[in-house]
């Protein structure tokens, strides 16, 4: 038996881990996860010297790439066995390989080649013939091929829902998590899942059936009674006869309510209906802007305003709550944009709404173009939060960096506009920060955790990333709240 250790410095369950881990017990081997909640790496490093693991494991987000080197950096100090990297960022900068810390890269999907890999080391055998690794050998980086198969989702065992429970964030949560399939059939500008549709083509986008689906879920509610169920996948469904049959099926053994995120597209009346009836459903809706010019040409989205709305009235017709995304640091953006796009969500009805600053991520079409590159700052497109701070050098930066912290209170409450908007001018990141999780906990969190569990977090993780200093509101930072699942 093997031990396996996957290190993560975000706040969320990874699915990836939580898929991997199923395999790996399946065959007989323990796993743990290990979380950097901010400033803890010599915790971590207790930890992790306790479990003595024979394989250490990091999937990767690019915002996550330099606390995971230095954590990295940190075990070769006392571990001899390899480290593996996996996830997104693998897939945009293959060439990770080079830092000294990582052994082993990961790309693609990385179930059964870990298996494999783990088992190669507990007999002691040479593991450079596994598909789809990428390693060091004499010298010489040498990336074998992916394998010509992807994985059988319905074949998968149920996600290890047991490797998150005991860890003090998530015991108290009142969710479980999922992920019904993989990959994104949309190509939009920004998004790090177009890099995976370049990678494996169009066949990479698929669902577990819908049997499987609701087998897995209803498996795991009877052994954990959650409140709700989170589906994380980047769209809940990708045909609407897959959506169709899933929700009956849900409905009739489930029935419990249920976020995920909303896919436009051609989604007819009755689907919405089915959406509501299947159990309360809250769906995370990605409007980005309420322009179709910056939509459709910047960003790639081809939906327009009308079918927005069309979708939010049936929404509200069939009691669907919905959380709608507002992106803010996009190329050229004004606060008068940002003003001007307050009608148009007011016009939605959200029970939320969402506002994210725009990361820039290597390999996405959009952080290719000359507008960006000329505007990013530090050469830095992104941060550890979608929260903190704008990337790009705007004039209004300071302006549209406050608005962003409190644009969910402007448009659900349209008298305090002239007064909020006045006061985004002003270097005072402590109150927009501080608005800003307030309204983040209690409003879209609130749901997920409970009241008392929402004031738990908001003092241990919430508060110690306030900007007390009023330069954290003009200069990027790295240290920010940790990106956290909108499902």
């Amino acid at each position: 038996m093997a031990r396996i250790a996957f290190c993560q410095d975000v706040l969320s369950e990874f699915v990836s881990y939580m898929s991997l881990s199923a395999v790996l017990k399946q065959a007989g081997h323990e796993v743990e996860v290990f979380i950097d909640t901010g400033g803890q790496q010599a915790r971590v490093q207790e930890q992790l010297r306790r479990f003595a693991p024979d394989i250490v494991g990091f999937s990767l987000m690019t915002a996550s790439v330099d606390w995971a080197l230095e954590l990295a950096s940190q075990i070769k100090q006392w571990y001899a066995g390899p480290i593996i990297a996996g996830g997104i960022h693998v897939h945009i900068e293959p060439t990770f390989i080079r830092h000294a810390q990582i052994d082993i890269l990961c790309t693609g999907e990385g179930e059964y080649v870990l298996r494999d890999l783990v088992a190669c080391l507990e007999r002691g055998r040479s593991y450079h013939h596994l598909p789809g690794l990428t390693f060091k050998r004499d010298g010489e980086v040498i990336a074998n091929p992916k394998p010509a198969e992807l994985i059988d989702l319905d074949a998968l065992p149920y996600l290890d829902q047991a490797l998150y429970a005991e860890h003090p964030y998530f015991k108290d949560r009142r969710s479980l998590v999922f992920k019904l399939g993989r990959g994104c059939p949309c190509r939009c500008a920004f998004c790090a899942n177009a890099v995976d549709l370049k990678l494996f083509g169009s066949r990479y986008v698929r669902k577990m059936s819908p049997e499987r689906a609701v087998a897995e879920i209803e498996h795991a509610v009877a052994q954990y009674h959650p409140r709700d169920v989170r589906l994380h996948d980047e769209n809940l469904w990708n045909t609407n006869a897959w959506l169709r049959e899933f929700l009956q099926r849900y409905k009739a053994r489930v029935n419990l309510p249920y976020a995920a995120a909303f896919r436009f597209g051609p989604i007819e009346e009755s689907d919405v209906r089915l959406l509501g009836e299947a159990g309360k459903a809250y769906l995370i809706v990605a409007v980005e802007c309420a322009s179709e010019t910056e939509r459709w040409q910047t960003l790639n989205k081809h939906v327009s305003n009308d079918h927005i709305l069309q979708v939010s009235e049936w929404f509200r017709r069939y009691g669907v709550s919905f959380c709608a995304t507002a992106l803010f640091g996009l190329p050229g953006e004004t606060v008068a944009d940002r003003v001007k796009d307050l009608a148009f969500y007011r016009q939605l009805g959200a029970d939320y709404v969402s506002t994210a600053f725009l990361s820039y991520l290597p390999g996405t079409r959009l952080s290719e173009t000359p507008a960006v590159q000329e505007a990013l700052l530090n050469g830095v497109g992104f941060g550890k939060s979608f929260h903190r701070a704008i990337s790009l050098d705007l004039p209004e930066r300071l302006q549209l960096t406050n608005l962003k912290k409190v644009y969910n209170l402007m448009v659900r409450y349209p008298a305090t506009e002239r007064a909020l908007l006045w006061l985004t001018r002003f270097p005072i990141p402590v109150l927009f920060d501080l608005v800003f999780l307030l309204n983040y906990y209690f409003g879209f969190d609130l749901n997920k955790v409970g009241k008392r569990q929402a004031l738990r977090l908001l003092w241990r993780y919430g508060l110690s990333e306030i900007g007390w200093m009023p330069k954290s509101a003009v200069k990027p930072s790295r240290d920010a709240l940790a990106p956290r699942s909108s499902a």
